[in-house]
């Protein structure tokens, strides 16, 4: 929708009846710039209650490779790159948006990501080549130790593992420590 001149109140008013329906709005550097203008012309319009989806905040997770004018991110060793601080001090719930996304697995069983990259027993034979955890010591519904521990631990939660020499503890905090570090 464009607007190019005329009463902004009648063009406002039709931006709203535009978007009726609509599940949220989506925009590029909408969250800063077009929906503060938005607020302060008509801030009654219902457009400004739906979730808001700014372009520019996704770009790097989008392309990390070619984010935003290559502003959003900066490549250090190995192809890896990092959010730098002028990011994070301009938008500063990118980080845990980030962190969200990259590290708590969905429940859409569609999800490749998800269903490979949060998986304890996938990371634990990519990391270490094991078909499986060890059976003993298992919780009382049989599945094993480790594997609970690890599943706790990769999904971000927190975990005492109390388990008898032997039993693969290391691999306990390895493979969530190993798994965050890749997805990073």
């Amino acid at each position: 929708m464009v607007h190019s001149g005329g009463e902004l109140l009648a063009a406002l008013a039709r931006l709203d009846d535009f978007a009726e329906g609509a599940s949220v709005v989506l925009g590029h550097n909408l969250i800063a710039f077009d929906l503060p203008h938005l607020m302060a012309a008509k801030p009654d319009l219902r457009l400004l209650k739906l979730p808001a989806v700014d372009t520019l905040r996704l770009s790097p997770l989008a392309f990390p490779r070619n984010p935003y004018h290559n502003l959003a991110w900066l490549s250090v060793a190995g192809g890896n790159s990092v959010m730098p601080p002028w990011v994070r001090h301009q938008f500063p719930l990118a980080g845990r948006l980030v962190r969200r996304l990259r590290d708590t697995a969905c429940t859409d069983p569609a999800c490749g990501w998800c269903r490979w990259r949060h998986d304890a027993g996938r990371e634990l034979k990519r990391w270490f080549g094991y078909d499986g955890f060890r059976p003993e010591p298992a919780d009382a519904g049989g599945r094993p130790m480790q594997q609970a521990i690890v599943e706790e631990a990769m999904a971000g939660r927190h975990a005492l593992g109390i388990l008898p020499t032997g039993a693969g503890k290391s691999l306990c905090y390895q493979i969530p420590a190993l798994s965050r570090y890749d997805k990073t």
